[in-house]
């Protein structure tokens, strides 16, 4: 338990992106190191204005992503609060393009949506 507590990766696959500009994902950018591509095995869900996962290693959807390292969890926080409680906080497996893995946070739905 306590390598999740200290995980220092964040993988983002929706608005905290760096092509937004939305006031979360410029803490993200300004709070960590972006290190680069990764995706993760999920089915993606478009929601009203956002998109949602549910991870799902036997899923053959791969949804792509960035992942980001930061020095201090403290402004996780504020990104929970940004997420809402429609999400929680989960450690995932990511792959990377030159096919390692990374544990990271991310954040998938807590519920999957219903159609």
């Amino acid at each position: 338990m306590s390598s999740v507590r200290h995980c220092f990766r964040l993988f983002v696959y929706g608005t905290l992106r760096r092509r937004f500009r939305n006031r979360h994902a410029l803490l993200l950018a300004r709070s960590s190191e972006f290190i680069g591509l990764g995706r993760i095995r999920g089915r993606l869900y478009r929601l009203s204005r956002y998109p949602g996962i549910r991870l799902d290693s036997a899923e053959n959807t791969w949804i792509p992503g960035e992942v980001y390292r930061f020095k201090n969890l403290r402004f996780l926080t504020a990104l929970d609060r940004y997420e809402g409680p429609e999400f929680e906080r989960v450690i995932g497996k990511v792959a990377r393009p030159d096919g390692s893995r990374l544990t990271c946070w991310i954040y998938q739905l807590t519920a999957e949506p219903s159609n």
